[in-house]
């Protein structure tokens, strides 16, 4: 396997190159995007592995450039990156088509496991292939995540409707039943929890495949709630885009074969459901509230850290002036009872009248 490698820090590029060799791929390597496009054009990969704050074209500009030709679409991008770490530049990446996503610093084993399990996984989709034209209604109220969402599983040849929270999913299902949804928990006017309650309670939809997908109500409580609801798989965010469309697809073949257990669905009645649900929205809450609190203490400390420089500098400014001041005073051949009698009047107010008596003036 040839791997191209893209990095402007020549010590990053030899410890990458390094490991990769030691794993038994052919390297070859690149300082920024504008080379490695070249390079890509010139000779074959199997993989590429970037940097992303590089000089002339960054990584993600890379990335974009490499979805967007025919020629070089189909080869596995990986990211791999110290500047770039939070979880939007994550999903950035994968929104512009990347297949991985590696923090530095990684152990040798660690990198190197990802990048055999991605050939491993891209081996495995060869052979079998996931299901392709599914109907599938997603229903996000992140913008963001709804885009991204879409445009992941549109790539893998399925049909998307996005929606944005569960009336909307109702309404559009109703409308045109889909094969399969897959839905968020913490949304307004109706949330994940009561979207599955209904669906599940409805006689066109309960046969209809439900997935959650979430990185709110992460818990094993959240799982089983949602089980006993009636869903049929609890993902936690991230995923990978390969994974979640694998795991889709099991499940859609599972149904459409008649494999696909059926739910333990909560009954209707209000008195049963809501305790549990009140239970896990107010977990949630108070999950939230610490966080919150966490943060306005962290925020308060730094406040007054800031406030206490401020206040050094302040009185560091008034020092200096005052220095300035008698510097300005001797080089004016001023004698030194007017240098004394002229520096009180520089000095700030707490220390002028402290002064004052050092003037020889006041010991004649």
């Amino acid at each position: 396997m040839k791997i191209l490698v893209v990095d402007d820090k020549e010590e990053e590029r030899y410890l990458a190159e390094t490991m990769l060799k030691g794993s038994g791929y052919e390297v070859v390597t690149a300082t920024n995007g504008v080379e490695a496009l070249e390079k890509l054009h010139a000779e074959g990969f199997d993989m590429i592995i970037s940097d992303i704050l590089m000089p002339g074209m960054d990584g993600f500009q890379l990335c974009k450039k490499c979805k967007e030709d025919e020629k070089l679409r189909d080869i596995p991008f990986v990211f791999h990156t110290a500047e770039y770490e939070e979880e939007e530049d994550e999903n950035l990446a994968l929104k512009l088509g990347a297949n991985k996503f590696i923090r530095k610093p990684v152990e040798a084993d660690e990198f190197i496991k990802v990048i055999q399990g991605e050939f491993r996984d891209l081996e495995e989709g060869k052979k079998e292939p996931a299901t392709v034209g599914m109907k599938i209604l997603v229903v996000e109220d992140s913008e963001d995540s709804r885009i991204l969402l879409t445009k992941q599983l549109r790539a893998y040849g399925h049909e998307v409707t996005p929606t944005a929270n569960g009336v909307e999913a109702l309404e559009q299902a109703l409308t045109q039943p889909p094969d399969i949804i897959l839905s968020d928990i913490l949304m307004p006017k109706m949330d994940g929890y009561q979207l599955c309650r209904e669906w599940k309670q409805n006689e066109q939809l309960k046969n209809i495949p439900f997935a959650f997908y979430t990185a709110t109500y992460t818990s094993d409580e959240d799982k089983k709630f949602a089980l006993s609801l009636g869903a049929d798989t609890f993902i936690v965010k991230p995923t990978e885009p390969d994974t979640l469309a694998r795991i889709l697809s099991e499940i859609f073949e599972k149904a459409k074969s008649g494999a696909l257990a059926p739910a333990k669905v909560a009954p209707l009645e209000t008195s049963i459901f809501l305790p549990e649900y009140t239970k896990r929205v107010v977990a949630k809450l108070e999950k939230k509230v610490a966080q919150l609190e966490a943060e306005i203490t962290r925020r308060k400390q730094v406040e007054e850290e800031l406030r206490k420089q401020t206040h050094q500098t302040n009185e560091r400014v008034k020092e200096l002036c005052c220095l300035y001041g008698i510097s300005s005073l001797e080089r004016q051949g001023i004698s030194l009872e007017e240098m004394f009698r002229k520096t009180v009047d520089f000095l700030p107010p707490r220390l002028a009248v402290s002064g004052s008596h050092l003037c020889p003036a006041h010991h004649k």
